[in-house]
């Protein structure tokens, strides 16, 4: 489909969808939160009326693909934290 007969059908917000914002907050999250271990990582989602609740799912999806360990996603606080793992620096 053409991108005008998407923005007849849909509206001109289709166009906004599925361009790897959320992704790429999710990524920016998980390294800020690499970089600043013990430190909260507020989320905050790019599209205004979305609840950042709606984050949450997608932040744990990369966390497990990736293999990470030690993140806390805190869905009260809405915030990601990384802690060092204790087996880190053994053997």
């Amino acid at each position: 489909m053409k991108r005008s007969e998407l923005v007849a059908k849909y509206g001109a917000e289709v166009w906004n969808r599925r361009t790897g914002k959320t992704l790429a907050i999710v990524l920016k999250s998980v390294g800020e939160a690499l970089a600043n271990p013990g430190t909260r990582i507020p989320l905050e989602d790019h599209v205004p009326h979305a609840t950042v609740v709606a984050l949450l799912p997608e932040v744990e999806k990369v966390i497990m693909k990736l293999g990470l360990k030690g993140f806390v996603l805190s869905r009260r606080d809405r915030t990601l934290r990384y802690d060092v793992p204790d087996d880190t620096f053994e053997g």
